[in-house]
């Protein structure tokens, strides 16, 4: 595996995750409870969302869950501001989380690989020190975004590549892992033990605070840098806690000076989290995520940018068919900026988590959003009473009254078969922005609505609008 796979396969499983709350799955692996018989298509189509029994005793109930938990975003302000991506995972539910997701299980494997172990993820987090039911907290920055497009625009004018002046960091996206491991983990030999496989990885130790020779000055608590060809990292202790950042450059080697200086930079970035107000999920999941759609499109086109320059630039094309690519990349990489800013906003703040229970199989998909006020009161009429389904069937027939609510999409997503393939063009993170706010401007007509939402394995689905926020809840995993 190449030193950028041992970031972006974590990365990945935990930005799909946004994923479970539209697909269904089955049973986690290792449960040996039967799966539900697939639908007939008639009993799909006569599925419809109908009013919860006891609703409106609950109604008060629901309000709370609806509201962020104050614990939860206490935990999350100590992460960097302006992230694309906010949330934790717990090793336990890892494995639960595999098997709901697509590629979850070559996922898995890959990361087992990379940590060292086989069998389970919880298991595989053991040598760090991590607990299976402690959470790993995690933010996602996207790189600045005018700089990355700055740097391609010269390669596509034939200019030859900028190289970072001796005190500027590198362009990267950048990302910070917390947690609190066990007292006396040896987190930098396990580190070591993780990399030792890759040639092209190089361990730095850097004990008494980071002032031996060949360490970075100015990161505080730093006690491990490593450098690789696509990434470089760094891992600080402090009061208990572990903190491992990641820089990912665009266009410079992870080994290049530059990437530990954005490792620099980044260790004094401000604290504070999400904004107020985001990241309404309980704190008690076994996984979370909330996207900022803006952020992640920017990251979304910053890492296209980066890939296409890379794609191109060391596979020996001709320099007149070189611009081409180049301006076809940046294109596609660019639909990320587009998608995320459509003329009529229906919803934001996408947030999701998943539940599991030891000893049950299955899970519960928690997702929720911000209504903007061109639906908002729409929906909260519609659906202010909680209105469930039980068992699978397609999303057209569930939540057509749904998408009628939200009303009209927009000039801009009147084809809304168009509109998915550019999803499709633009990359994985075209994914979590459908997520996280377009996706009511998406789904207009059948087909479409059954592309994003495809039955699987649930049990129930339930929706409900109050307080400004849609809440949707899919428990998943065999019938019992």
């Amino acid at each position: 595996m190449r030193p950028r796979d041992h970031v972006t396969s974590p990365l990945s499983l935990l930005s799909l995750l946004a994923l479970a709350a539209c697909a269904g799955g089955g049973p986690p692996t290792g449960t040996t409870a039967a799966a539900p018989p697939p639908p007939t298509p008639t009993a799909s189509a006569a599925v419809a969302l109908v009013p919860s029994a006891g609703a409106d005793a609950t109604a008060a109930a629901g309000e709370e869950l609806l509201a962020p938990p104050p614990t939860a975003q206490a935990d999350l302000a100590a992460l960097p501001r302006d992230a694309a991506f906010y949330g934790w995972v717990r090793p336990a539910a890892l494995d639960a989380l595999a098997a709901l997701v697509p590629d979850g299980p070559e996922m898995r494997a890959e990361l087992t690989a990379w940590l060292g172990r086989q069998g389970t993820l919880a298991a595989a987090f053991a040598p760090f020190g991590v607990a299976a039911g402690e959470a790993v907290y995690f933010a996602v920055l996207p790189p600045a975004v005018k700089q990355a497009r700055a740097h391609l625009d010269a390669l596509i004018a034939g200019a030859p590549p900028p190289e970072p002046r001796a005190d500027e960091p590198a362009v990267a996206a950048l990302v910070r892992l917390r947690t609190r491991p066990r007292p006396g983990a040896d987190l930098v030999g396990a580190l070591e033990r993780s990399l030792a496989a890759d040639p092209d990885v190089h361990v730095l130790r850097c004990p008494g605070a980071g002032t031996a020779r060949g360490c970075p000055a100015g990161v505080p608590d730093l006690v491990a840098v490593a450098t690789a060809r696509h990434v470089a990292l760094a891992l600080r202790l402090r009061d208990g806690w572990a903190e491992l950042d990641l820089a990912l450059p665009l266009y410079t080697s992870g080994a290049d000076p530059s990437g530990v200086r954005a490792l620099v930079a980044f260790a004094g970035a401000p604290g504070g989290g999400p904004a107020p107000g985001r990241c309404a999920v309980a704190p008690s999941a076994g996984a979370a995520l909330c996207v900022d759609a803006d952020r992640t499109a920017e990251l979304g086109a910053a890492v296209g940018w980066g890939k296409t320059a890379y794609a191109v630039m060391t596979a020996g094309i001709a320099p007149t068919e070189r611009k081409v690519l180049l301006e076809a990349g940046r294109d596609e990489a660019a639909r990320n900026l587009e998608l995320a800013a459509p003329a009529r906003r229906l919803l934001d703040d996408g947030s999701v988590a998943l539940t599991t229970t030891a000893g049950i199989p299955g899970a519960t998909v928690r997702a929720s959003w911000t209504l903007a006020p061109p639906a908002r009161a729409e929906v909260e009429a519609a659906f202010g009473t909680e209105r469930c389904a039980d068992g699978a069937g397609a999303a057209s027939a569930r939540f057509a009254p749904l998408c009628a609510a939200f009303g009209d999409p927009g000039p801009d997503y009147a084809r809304p078969r168009e509109r998915l393939e550019h999803v499709k063009e633009a990359g994985w993170t075209a994914y979590p922005i459908a997520f996280a706010r377009i996706w009511p401007n998406l789904a207009r007509d059948a087909p479409t609505l059954d592309q994003l939402l495809p039955a699987g394995g649930e049990r129930r689905t339930c929706l409900r609008a109050a307080g400004g926020r849609l809440e949707l809840v899919r428990e998943l995993g065999p019938a019992h």
